[in-house]
């Protein structure tokens, strides 16, 4: 069922900037309550990401004078608003429309055909794995409403995933995924017809409502494949966990910083006690004998343990509590586990818990990135699903 075209209408203009004068006015109400310094902290990251656009803007109207991108080395994409961002995609709500186009671009990217490419960046140092594929799955329908190929670009700008000295020598996004297409910034060069994203992504909304996760999967399925080195790690992780014949009811719950800060405008998590009630209350209507939890905090754990005592399953990975992390405080991407690649460690195993809980019978999900590339994995493939929708902080 496609998506209507007027379901984007209140989401035009969106990405428009404020004043700068009003951000401060902001910030100086926030700091001076102390009740909301850390949605002050959260305010402050979000615009500050939010002034790259207005970077581009300028760039764009300078463009006589500035006419490359100093990091891409290619020139940049005239800065589109969220209103021309919706009439590129709308057509595509089409699911036939959608599926000509995946077609189109893939053949392209086969073909000896002069090509143009789309780079795809963003900066956003406090951001997760599945925030940056949701961003990234803006851009990548972009690029195929208007005939591109799409290239991911976690190399040239601050990420999670890369150490102060990998920034501009390696790329992160390969270390989890292969490129869409298979043409990475190496193989793009200076071409002049290689044209860079805005640092902003555009809304994610069209892509995240629940009712057509199904109708969207097709994007997820065609150009986000893992990497060689990560699918055999999720693969391994899988069947050490769940065996065959098992009957599993994946679980994903996002505690730590997200339930803490209560980031403005994101989905209110629910509580751990509320989740194991409802599993406890489907387990049998839906045949399942074991859960699969995906968490970052072994607090969660032990409790879903203690409620479902040898039947809670779950992947090898440092917890945030283990280490005494204050994650009331700051965001948990800047938690260090003493360990060798950590940051990349960090990363893999995020990516194996929400691979993994794509894989399970059933599901019930907090929602967030995660949830959401989680059935955008699955494809509908869930022999039921329950998302909860408490709101927004």
């Amino acid at each position: 069922m496609p998506i209507a075209a007027q379901d984007y209408k209140n989401m035009e203009d969106i990405l428009q900037m404020q004043t700068l004068s009003l951000l401060i006015d902001k910030l100086r109400f926030l700091l001076g309550n102390r009740k909301y310094a850390v949605r002050a902290t959260w305010y402050l990251f979000y615009r500050i990401e939010k002034l790259g656009l207005f970077v581009d803007k300028l760039r764009f109207r300078l463009k006589k004078l500035i006419n490359k991108d100093g990091l891409d080395g290619a020139p940049s994409l005239e800065v589109y608003t969220q209103s021309e961002y919706n009439k590129a995609v709308t057509p595509l709500l089409d699911g036939g429309v959608l599926n000509e186009h995946v077609k189109n671009v893939k053949e392209l990217a086969k073909s000896d055909t002069e090509k143009k490419f789309y780079v795809i960046r963003r900066w956003a140092r406090s951001a997760g794995l599945f925030s940056y594929v949701l961003s990234n799955f803006s851009h990548v329908t972009y690029a195929l409403s208007k005939g591109m190929i799409p290239v991911i670009n976690m190399q040239s700008y601050p990420n999670a995933y890369l150490e102060r000295g990998q920034i501009g020598a390696e790329n992160a996004w390969e270390y989890f995924f292969k490129q869409p297409c298979g043409y990475g910034l190496s193989d793009v060069g200076d071409s002049e017809r290689v044209y860079s994203s805005p640092y902003l992504c555009p809304t994610v909304l069209p892509f995240t409502q629940i009712g057509y996760i199904q109708h969207w999967a097709v994007v997820y399925q065609n150009f986000f494949q893992l990497s060689d080195s990560a699918a055999q790690y999720v693969e391994e992780e899988y069947n050490r966990i769940i065996k065959p014949g098992m009957r599993v009811i994946g679980v994903h719950f996002r505690g730590t910083d997200y339930a803490k800060m209560r980031p403005r405008d994101h989905p209110v998590q629910p509580e751990a006690d509320d989740v194991i009630r409802k599993v406890k209350s489907v387990m049998k209507e839906w045949n399942c004998d074991y859960v699969y939890i995906s968490t970052e905090e072994r607090k969660t754990l032990e409790l879903f343990e203690s409620a479902f005592p040898g039947r809670v399953l779950s992947v090898s990975q440092m917890y945030y509590d283990d280490i005494g992390f204050d994650y009331g405080r700051r965001f948990i991407l800047y938690a260090r586990f003493n360990r060798d690649n950590d940051t990349y460690l960090k990363g893999l195993e995020y990516l194996s818990s929400i691979t993994i809980l794509a894989r399970c019978n059933s599901a019930i999900l907090a929602p967030c990135s995660g949830s959401i590339a989680a059935m955008y994995i699955n494809g509908g493939k869930f022999e039921n699903t329950y998302v909860y929708n408490l709101g927004v902080y």
